[in-house]
């Protein structure tokens, strides 16, 4: 190929490949018009963090200050981390009076929000909306303060975000002693809440404006993209190479390559499909080729079990520098190898080297000693398909480069994700930019209705992918056209003692292992629908701060008087830890003198002293170097039993928590404990994540069977209702532990029968049945067919609708290997009547089995029979087991798969 027809193709690529962006400027936008004239504005004001831009001397800012109503709009971008950033205040600024103010306020997570306070025993209104405003970017927000109907409003970017009515109505001039207005800051004995960046346009007005011109005046205006660059001179392109193990495309003689010696940063973008199984493959290297330099060189690699990685080198001694991710590429696909696309970039002015793949940012690593191609000592080889070293190949690669681009430029995030994207597998309904601020996921869920409307759900890890004691909620979202898209995700299960915060969790040996030690959690979903009355459920474990399964107390948290139970509480300055009071309908009871006390829980177990709500701070966290510091704020949050600061707390065991929702999953009702099903001298009564299953024939149709497990009376278990999941039983399989994690998921037989399949640390997937609705189980049988560790992983099992060779059918999705979480299949069984009677009368011939993606990490799954007849799965694609890969992002894909794909058609 001569160098014109390079120059052609580097055009063609970078033009098709280039995203466009709009960046507004200082003066591209302005706050809409509005038919009121502002009593002051200001304008291009630019704001260095901790230095508040006062409004003090204006000649407004003493009509502002006696302000009965009113309305607020700010437009301003912000370049600051502070957790908490005051746009605009009013204050109370002398010395013993720090809580006499007004604020409205940002958070770099998205949070927008208001507080009027003239101290908490006057009076403190506060509200808040999460994910209303996008950190860096510039937006507008609005809030309106209207005395007629004792009504305060949050807008952002052309939305109402946030309501709050009140019977007492207060506004600035009920704030007592107000001697400051600014910008950038709340000035209360010193500067508080800084904001860092520019605020555009800031408008105070004397009077109300409507929903719809605040809607109006807070819309950013269409901007017209601009238009795409120029293609960039790219140093390197090849196309549809193929390349046979062993041997290597030798590109140094190439009059393109001549620049990549010299290349002090870029990027390395390829398209590839490897039929190789070699355990290391180079896609693309450069290296010292000569006798005693091996360890001069610089690839990027993959491997048949998905991983991407890179390596830097110049001898040890004097630099080497690696980075990978697991479960990064694919490996197979619908029983073909699969293609691939994958990115490298190394950013000299950041000092950072980035991995992307099929449409995801992977990993970031950054140094203090940056280092690239250029310093490498005496290369001499540019190659694809292998690395040269010593005179032989090392790293063999076998397959096919559809695409090599190797450019100095440093492409963008957003370019190299779209530029990636080409190859994607299945869709991600729960990510690192799901607007949930949250990094980490695991645990997945998956139901299809009555209805059609398929639901998801999984844990929202927010302290890395460590189980509890952790920050853990549970995530919820929903699709109405077979998973092609599906609905922003919501947290039904949610603690606010710590934030909501997108923390990237270090997974470096020693730093990997901190663990959030004081936050509330929820974890492990399991989902079932009543189908007569369409009540969808959530059951969850629900973990006390600082509780997790490994250090939880036994028993069920409950007390007896008088033949009831009642929950048990701590006062929290009971030095001899113990729980002297209960909660009695709602009441918190003095159990020593058998007397209500000034105190209560609502239905969210939110505390209340004479009627009024209490509160405690939020915490946030941070990691710096080795050292985890959980941090108490500003922010009042509600006071919770199951929080740390709570002045009464609950007796810190595990407890199975409910949550229903009538309308599909629009709201969700508050939370139900179920812990007095739980005997006191158990430790752990938790769920078998995944799905529950309504029987639908026999004697026993109607009744909804949800898988749980105990760790101290018995390892397999479940809950079960006849009346539509008001009241519920607990019935143990058998006395006996079949070990600590005895995870299940159940199926149907046509007689109404159930199969539970159920995870064990015996090394074997166990088979359990019941003729009784569950009540009670056969002994647990080995279900040879299905390879597995010794400590076991979760596994999911549905029925399928209809028949597969004549038969009727389950699904069963799990990792298939005895050394590790991994080689995930789908394996579908055919159900024979054997013509025997009881627990014997039907067995599963394992027909066919399907693997997802080769030898690739595969732990947990959910699957479900989709509207349109393909089977969803949901899966954690990496080893949830493996030190090694804890605190990966973005490892929970959703992909749907037709009856004839798995069954090899």
């Amino acid at each position: 190929m001569n160098r014109a027809s390079c120059k052609v193709i580097s055009a063609i690529l970078c033009l098709c490949l280039l995203l466009s962006h709009s960046f507004l400027s200082a003066s591209a936008t302005e706050i809409s018009d509005v038919p009121a004239s502002p009593i002051l504005s200001a304008e291009n004001i630019s704001i260095t963090e901790g230095t508040p831009y006062d409004l003090s001397t204006n000649e407004a800012a003493t009509t502002v200050m006696a302000l009965t109503e009113g309305t607020i709009i700010i437009r301003y971008v912000s370049s600051s981390s502070q957790s908490y950033q005051s746009l605009f205040s009013v204050s109370n600024s002398t010395a013993d009076n720090p809580d006499r103010h007004f604020h409205v306020y940002i958070t770099p997570t998205g949070t927008l929000g208001m507080e009027l306070r003239n101290t908490d025993s006057v009076f403190k209104y506060t509200m808040s909306a999460t994910n209303a405003v996008v950190a860096g970017e510039e937006n507008i927000i609005a809030f309106s303060a209207n005395s007629e109907s004792g009504t305060y409003k949050l807008f952002a970017n052309g939305a109402l975000v946030s309501t709050l009515v009140k019977d007492e109505y207060v506004f600035f001039d009920d704030i007592m002693g107000l001697d400051k207005v600014s910008l950038g800051s709340t000035v209360r004995e010193g500067n508080n809440y800084p904001f860092g960046g520019t605020i555009y346009d800031a408008k105070v007005y004397d009077s109300p404006l409507t929903d719809a011109e605040l809607i109006d005046a807070t819309t950013l205006p269409e901007i017209e993209p601009e238009p795409a660059p120029d293609p960039v001179e790219v140093s390197l392109v090849r196309e549809n190479i193929a390349v046979t193990s062993g041997t290597v495309i030798d590109l140094t003689e190439d009059a393109d390559a001549a620049g990549v010696f010299n290349m002090q940063e870029g990027t390395i973008l390829i398209k590839y499909t490897s039929t190789s199984a070699n355990s290391i493959q180079s896609l693309f290297s450069v290296a010292n080729s000569t006798s005693g330099n091996q360890n001069r060189h610089f690839h990027v690699y993959v491997t048949p079990d998905g991983v991407l990685g890179y390596e830097l080198r110049n001898t040890d001694d004097e630099f080497k520098y690696t980075g990978s991710r697991a479960s990064s590429v694919r490996n197979s696909y619908l029983g073909e190898a699969a293609t691939n696309t994958i990115a490298f970039r190394a950013d000299s002015e950041t000092k950072t080297y980035s991995l992307f793949a099929n449409g995801q940012k992977l990993t970031t690593a950054s140094t203090d000693d940056y280092k690239f191609i250029s310093d490498i000592t005496g290369l001499d080889k540019i190659s694809i398909g292998g690395t040269l070293r010593s005179g032989s190949v090392s790293y063999p690669f076998g397959g096919s480069i559809d695409t090599l681009q190797v450019s100095t430029e440093v492409y963008s995030d957003e370019y190299l994700i779209e530029a990636t994207g080409g190859t994607t597998y299945g869709s991600y309904i729960f990510s690192s930019e799901d607007g949930l601020n949250c990094n980490y996921y695991r645990i997945p869920a998956l139901l299809t209705l009555k209805s059609g409307k398929v639901v998801a759900a999984a844990d929202a890890r927010f302290g890395g992918t460590h189980d509890s004691k952790s920050n853990i909620d549970t995530a919820f979202a929903y699709s109405m056209d077979n998973g092609q898209t599906w609905s922003n995700p919501i947290l039904p299960f949610h603690f606010v003692d710590y934030a909501d915060q997108k923390v990237t969790w270090p997974t470096v040996a020693g730093a990997r292992d901190l663990q959030i030690q004081g936050s509330a959690s929820f974890i492990d979903p399991v989902m079932i629908q009543d189908r007569e009355s369409g009540r969808l459920f959530i059951f969850v474990d629900v973990m006390p701060a600082g509780v997790g399964s490994s250090n939880a107390s036994v028993g069920n948290g409950y007390k007896t008087i008088d033949g009831e139970q009642y929950l048990k509480l701590r006062w929290h300055e009971d030095g001899t830890n113990t729980y002297n009071y209960s909660l009695r309908n709602g009441v918190v009871f003095d159990d020593t003198t058998n007397t209500a006390t000034e105190y209560a829980v609502n239905t969210d177990f939110e505390v209340l002293k004479n009627g009024v709500p209490l509160t405690v701070k939020q915490y946030t966290v941070n990691i710096t170097g080795s050292t985890l510091n959980e941090v108490q704020t500003d922010t009042d949050v509600a006071m919770n039993v199951f929080y740390k600061d709570s002045v009464f707390k609950v007796y810190p065991t595990s407890y199975l928590g409910m949550v229903y929702s009538d309308n599909e999953g629009q709201t969700w009702s508050s939370m139900q404990l179920l812990n007095t099903l739980k005997s006191d001298s158990e430790k752990l009564l938790i769920t078998g994540p995944g799905v529950g299953i309504q029987i639908k024939n026999g004697a026993y149709a109607g009744r909804m069977v949800v898988p749980v497990y105990s760790v101290t009376l018995a390892g397999f278990g479940v809950i079960y209702s006849d009346d539509g999941g008001t009241n519920w039983t607990y019935s143990p399989a058998d006395t006996f532990s079949t070990g600590a994690t005895a995870e299940a998921q159940i199926v149907e037989m046509l007689d109404g029968s159930l199969k539970a399949f159920l995870r064990t640390s015996s090394s074997y997937v166990a088979e359990r049945t019941s003729v009784d609705g569950g009540v009670t189980w056969s002994d647990e049988v080995a279900v040879s067919e299905i390879s597995t560790t010794s400590y076991g992983t979760q596994l999911s099992v549905i029925n399928y609708s209809g028949t597969i060779d004549g038969k009727p059918a389950i699904i069963l999705s799990s990792p298939n290997s005895t050394s590790g979480r991994n080689t995930g299949k789908i394996q579908i069984g055919l159900i024979n009547n054997t013509g025997n009677e009881s627990t014997d009368k039907y067995e599963i011939d394992w027909a066919y089995s399907y693997t997802i993606d080769g030898s690739v990490g595969y732990s947990y799954s959910c699957l479900s029979e989709m509207p349109d007849g393909n089977i969803g799965l949901l899966y954690e694609k990496y080893d949830s087991w493996s030190r090694n890969q804890l605190h990966l992002i973005n490892v929970l894909p959703f992909e749907t798969y037709s009856i004839s794909q798995l069954i090899g058609e």
